[in-house]
């Protein structure tokens, strides 16, 4: 939100009216796609911050490791066993956003979203309204 709020001057309303221009011509050239991404961020943000908290979904999926050592985030560790023993499974969290009926993963989505603002920002440091 700090990106798109800076998207304007709160204490120059005269300096602020080419800024709202932009920014207003800049949405309506976003693609449907874009859009829908921009408006479900900015919606999941106002959750978050002031009310119950976003929509994600929290999921789990299973990393399994045979015996030997492994690397993961957050350390190394060994699994010991006799020859044949089954793979152990770990257990790691995952998040999810739907949008547009599509379940994506929240890493993938928010990715996308600092994208979509740079490319943003770098059109309006061109533009200099």
């Amino acid at each position: 939100m700090s990106v798109r709020g800076g998207f304007h001057y709160r204490q120059n309303p005269k300096r602020n009216q080419p800024i709202k221009a932009w920014r207003a011509q800049c949405e309506n050239n976003l693609s449907r796609q874009e859009r829908s991404l921009y408006e479900f961020m900015r919606e999941e943000r106002v959750a978050e911050v002031h009310h119950s908290g976003s929509s994600r979904s929290v999921g789990q999926e299973g990393i399994e490791c045979g015996i030997g050592e492994h690397r993961l985030p957050g350390g190394l560790f060994s699994v010991f066993g006799p020859p044949g023993m089954p793979p152990v499974v770990i257990p790691k969290p995952t998040y999810n956003f739907t949008i547009d009926g599509a379940e994506r993963r929240a890493t993938e989505v928010c990715g996308e979203y600092l994208a979509l603002l740079r490319r943003m920002v770098a059109e309006f440091e061109a533009a200099r309204p």
